[in-house]
C-alpha cells in the first residue's frame, strides 16, 4: 500500500474550519456583501434555490428550460421533480456553451435558459442576456460553482433574471445557497423559510473540523497513519465500468432532490462564517495555486487542462484536467490524501445522453484537482509531483 510507503504525506483534502474561525472578525468585503443587489434568499443548499426558481418563473409542464447538456444532475433534478419539460442543449469540449445549438433549440415553449459557468470560468454571458431579452425568455444565471467570479467587471450572478449559489463548494461552511432575484419584473414572492436540519448541519461542520484536525498533523511521521483513520476517499466503483455500456452509471442518490429542503433556510452558524471570509484573500489565493499548477503541469505527457489561461476577474473553483484513466488517478491521488474529484461522474436517467457526445467526454474525463486557499506552493507542487509520477506509471 502506498499509504504504508509514503511518510512524506501533505494533507492536501478538501477546505476545513476551526473553532477559533467562529470569533473571526467581520470582513468589509465578505461572501455576503458579493452577491448582486437584489433581492435575495439565503437557503439551506442551491438546489433549494433552484427549485423554489421553479414558482418565480411559474414554471409547468407545459413549459421549457433549455438546460446544459455538461450537468452535475443535482442542478436538474429539482426542475425533473416540478415537472418542467428538461431539453438540453450542446456544451463543447472546451467547456464553452454551443451559442448556436442553444438558439436552434428554443420554441414557443421555451420560458428560460438555465446557464451554468463552469469551475468559475465564464460563459458568454452577455450573448445569452440578449438572446433572451430578443426571445422574451427568462436567463438563469448558476453560479454555484463561480463565487467570486467576474466577466471583466461585471459579477457573475448579476446577468441572469435569476441567480444560483452554493456556498460550500467555495466556502468552509456547513451548508448554504442563495436564490437572487435581479429581475425587477418578476414579483415579489413570500417565502417563509424553516430552520437548517441540525443533525445534517453538524455531520457536515464536523467533516470541516475533522479535516482541520488532519491539515494540523499534515507532514508529521504520524499522519500516515492519522489520515486513514479520519478520512478515507470514497471510491465510486459503480463508475468504473466503460462509458459504452448499454445504460450509463446513475449519479448518487444524494444527487436527486429531497422535497424536505424546499423552505429550509441557511444555517445560523454559517451564515456567521460567511461574515468573515475576505473576498481579496480568496481570489487571490486560488489564481495563484492554480497558475502555479498549469504551469507544472504544462510539459506533463497525458494530462489536457480543461482551462490552458486564466483571464483576469477569475476565481478558479479547481483545476480541472482531461485525463484517460481518470478512475485510476482519482484512486491514487485520494490514497494520498489529495482531494482529486471525478467530477460529474454518473448520468441523471431522465436526459437524453447519447445525442451529447461532448458532454459525456467531459463527464467521463474531467478530474478535478484542489486550489482552494488552505493549500499553499508545496502542496502544489506535491500535487502536481503525484499527478505526474502516476499517470507515468498508469502508461
Amino acid at each position: 500500500m502506498i499509504m504504508q510507503e509514503e511518510t512524506n504525506i501533505l494533507y492536501c483534502g478538501h477546505h476545513s474550519f476551526s473553532l477559533i474561525s467562529l470569533a473571526g472578525q467581520h470582513s468589509k468585503h465578505s461572501a455576503t456583501t458579493w452577491l448582486p443587489k437584489g433581492r435575495i434568499y439565503y437557503v439551506h443548499r442551491g438546489r433549494t434555490a433552484i427549485r423554489r426558481a421553479c414558482e418565480f418563473l411559474h414554471l409547468s409542464p407545459e413549459t421549457e428550460v433549455l438546460v446544459p447538456a455538461y450537468n452535475c444532475g443535482a442542478e436538474i433534478d429539482p426542475l425533473v421533480t416540478y415537472g418542467v419539460s428538461v431539453v438540453l442543449y450542446r456544451v463543447q469540449k472546451s467547456g464553452l456553451i454551443d451559442l448556436a445549438d442553444l438558439q436552434s433549440r428554443i420554441t414557443k415553449r421555451t420560458r428560460a435558459v438555465y446557464v451554468t459557468h463552469y469551475f468559475g470560468f465564464p460563459q458568454p454571458i452577455n450573448e445569452i442576456r440578449r438572446l433572451c431579452i430578443d426571445r422574451n425568455i427568462y436567463l438563469i444565471e448558476d453560479c454555484a460553482l463561480a463565487l467570486f467570479s467576474r466577466d471583466g467587471s461585471t459579477k457573475l450572478g448579476s446577468t441572469g433574471d435569476i441567480s444560483i449559489f452554493s456556498f460550500p463548494k467555495s466556502l468552509p461552511v456547513p451548508d448554504g445557497g442563495a436564490l437572487v432575484i435581479n429581475s425587477t419584473d418578476l414579483a415579489k414572492n413570500d417565502w417563509e423559510l424553516h430552520r437548517a436540519p441540525f443533525s445534517l448541519v453538524a455531520k457536515e461542520t464536523l467533516s470541516l473540523l475533522k479535516r482541520n484536525s488532519l491539515r494540523s498533523a499534515s507532514g508529521t511521521r504520524l499522519f500516515p497513519l492519522f489520515w486513514p483513520l479520519l478520512e478515507r476517499y470514497q471510491a465510486y466503483t459503480r463508475y468504473m465500468e466503460p462509458p459504452h455500456q448499454a445504460l450509463p452509471p446513475d449519479v448518487p442518490k444524494s444527487f436527486y432532490y429531497d422535497e424536505d429542503f424546499t423552505d429550509k433556510a441557511i444555517s445560523r452558524l454559517t451564515k456567521r462564517l460567511l461574515k468573515t471570509f475576505d473576498i481579496t484573500t480568496i481570489v487571490t489565493k486560488r489564481r495563484n495555486n492554480f497558475t502555479l499548477l498549469l504551469n507544472m503541469l504544462a510539459e506533463a505527457k497525458g494530462i489536457e487542462p480543461l482551462f490552458k489561461t486564466l483571464p483576469e476577474g477569475v476565481c478558479p473553483l479547481y483545476f480541472p484536467v482531461i485525463v484517460k484513466n481518470r478512475v485510476y488517478l482519482y484512486r491514487k491521488l485520494n490514497e494520498l490524501s489529495i482531494a482529486a474529484i471525478e467530477w460529474w461522474a454518473g448520468y441523471h436517467p431522465a436526459l437524453p445522453w447519447d445525442e451529447f457526445p461532448d458532454a459525456c467526454f467531459l463527464k467521463d474525463h474531467i478530474l478535478a484537482l484542489p486550489v482552494h486557499p488552505q493549500l499553499n506552493s508545496e502542496h502544489i507542487a506535491f500535487i502536481a509531483e503525484k499527478v505526474v509520477a502516476f499517470i507515468r506509471e498508469d502508461r
